[in-house]
């Protein structure tokens, strides 16, 4: 039997030591939020906000949506790296795109 932390909950309340126990999770809808969110090829952007916000509050899902919009833009900011970097080097250690490499890195 599922005993809360090591205590026996319903023991207890029987005993009037405790009044209610409180659930953390919600196993069954938790299952529901991770089969749709731990996604491991799944964009950043394309997380379900709604259902974190419906879980977890709107604090979380907020965090998870910047953390979201962060990525994305971190990887545009790689992208442009990355291409600057393969031009520098196809071209020669003075090529014109240095400056612009220095500037976006």
């Amino acid at each position: 039997q599922d005993q809360g932390a090591g205590l026996a909950l319903e023991k207890l309340i029987r005993q009037k030591a405790l009044f209610y126990a409180f659930p953390l999770n919600d196993r069954n809808e938790l299952q529901l939020v991770q089969k749709k969110w731990l996604i491991y090829w799944a964009w950043p952007w394309r997380q379900p906000f709604e259902d974190i916000k419906d879980y977890f509050g709107e604090k979380v899902a907020l965090y998870f949506v910047f953390l979201g919009h962060y990525t994305a833009m971190v990887m545009v900011a790689a992208f442009v790296g990355t291409l600057f970097y393969v031009v520098t080097i196809i071209d020669s250690p003075n090529s014109v795109s240095i400056p612009f490499f220095c500037i976006f890195m």
